[in-house]
């Protein structure tokens, strides 16, 4: 532990050598006798004074974590020698807020005894947590020496984006060779029933439909429809970024991209991410669950680069943005250069779904309700419209989100609208 001075370290100096710098100025012996109290005492606790000893252990409950979750954390010290006054802080990240216990504590302990420190922390942004640097505060037995001292016990914390269960999530347009949830319009080995057509040699004798034959006294056979899965890759845009900290377009964004995620990945759907904006980064489309923290742990180091440089979606590889994929576009729509992206993707031949976050919903939540911030949103909105008929009259579907309305309605109504058939 680093030794410090105390106040009353300070003012045993200043006094004692005032006095005996008086004291031979003036030459004069009381004002040296009044120094020689302060002078022994300071040397003597000083010399004497030891170290405090103690026993510091750290634990956390868990390493992953997702939004909204509580994360508890347990401090536990010993001491073993005594420690007439200690001080005790835990920081907290600026992720996460107390829910329980405390963080800061101001005790004394006798040699032997140990105080225990439960706190539960409320995860509210996504991010790494980094837990255990506990910073201890203990004034020495002489009242002369404070001794401070940061403990490097380091637990790190992933915070996930909060994800929100989906029953309904955007068709795709074409189908997959591998077994999904989707009905195909194609015949084949599956459960889901399709037509019934005359018997052709070569069709399989369980296919047979043997009440009907027996009643037309011909061979017919059942077809099934096809059961397949989708690939899907979710285009996050991070070229710009507005609201304040707790409500902003791209954590809107990032909580939607991860509870898109996961609804396709539990139906069986290849799903990729890519991350659009001052640096390009990107997600291999996979199957299964691991695929899902492979996102998710992408998610979480998603930030707002601005660049000047117009990035070129033709510097993904093809494995990225496998053909006949769905691409769901996450975005603002504050910048131009994503719609040039949504363009070249659509003029390639791909299932382009825009879910329009609206920047102006977001803004008029945080902003004063007045006559000036009422005009200035409904003429942004009105600009925002155009660009969403604009994709509109080029053959995407688009949308809208407010950020804040549960995002299963919004696709509810698009389905109520127009159902789309599979390939």
């Amino acid at each position: 532990m680093q030794p410090v001075p105390s106040p009353r370290l300070y003012w045993y100096s200043v006094l004692g050598g005032g006095a005996l710098t008086l004291g031979v100025v003036l030459q004069r012996v009381e004002l040296v006798l009044v120094a020689v109290p302060f002078l022994l005492s300071l040397l003597w606790y000083v010399l004497l004074d030891t170290p405090p000893a103690y026993r510091l252990t750290y634990h956390c409950d868990t390493v992953r974590a997702f939004e909204g979750d509580t994360v508890t954390r347990r401090l536990t010290l010993q001491a073993l020698t005594p420690l007439p006054l200690l001080e005790i802080l835990d920081p907290l990240p600026p992720q996460v807020r107390l829910r329980r216990g405390v963080h800061h504590l101001v005790l004394s302990l006798e040699a032997g005894e140990q105080v225990t420190l439960f706190t539960a922390l409320h995860c509210m942004r996504r991010g790494d947590l980094t837990l255990g640097r506990v910073r201890l505060r203990v004034l020495g037995r002489s009242g002369m020496l404070w001794y401070e001292a940061e403990e490097q016990t380091r637990y790190h914390c992933r915070v996930y984006p909060a994800l929100h269960p989906l029953r309904r999530t955007p068709l795709p347009r074409h189908t997959q060779v591998h077994v999904g949830n989707y009905i195909s319009r194609r015949v084949g080995e599956g459960i889901e029933f399709g037509s019934i057509r005359p018997y052709s040699p070569g069709d399989p004798m369980r296919r047979i439909h043997w009440r009907l034959s027996r009643k037309w006294q011909e061979l017919y056979v059942r077809e099934f429809q096809q059961e397949r899965n989708a690939d899907v890759v979710l285009l996050l845009d991070c070229l710009r970024n507005t609201g304040n900290l707790e409500d902003n377009t791209l954590d809107h964004s990032i909580r939607a991209a991860a509870s898109l995620a996961a609804s396709f990945l539990r139906r069986k759907d290849r799903v990729g991410l890519i991350s659009y904006g001052g640096t390009f980064s990107w997600v291999r489309p996979e199957l299964g669950q691991q695929q899902l923290y492979r996102i998710l742990d992408h998610l979480v180091t998603i930030s707002v680069h601005w660049s000047y440089v117009s990035k070129d979606i033709t510097r993904v590889p093809r494995r990225i943005l496998p053909p006949q994929a769905l691409i769901l576009a996450l975005t603002p729509l504050l910048d131009d250069r994503f719609i040039v992206t949504l363009n070249d993707l659509l003029a390639r031949g791909f299932d382009v779904t825009v879910l329009y976050l609206s920047p102006v919903a977001v803004l008029q939540r945080l902003l004063p309700a007045d006559a000036v911030t009422d005009v200035a949103c409904r003429l942004w909105a009105l600009e925002q419209r155009v660009k969403l008929h604009h994709l509109r009259t080029l053959g995407m579907r688009v949308i809208p989100w407010d950020g804040e309305q549960p995002l299963e309605i919004c696709f509810a109504r698009r389905r109520g609208k127009r159902r789309e058939r599979m390939a």
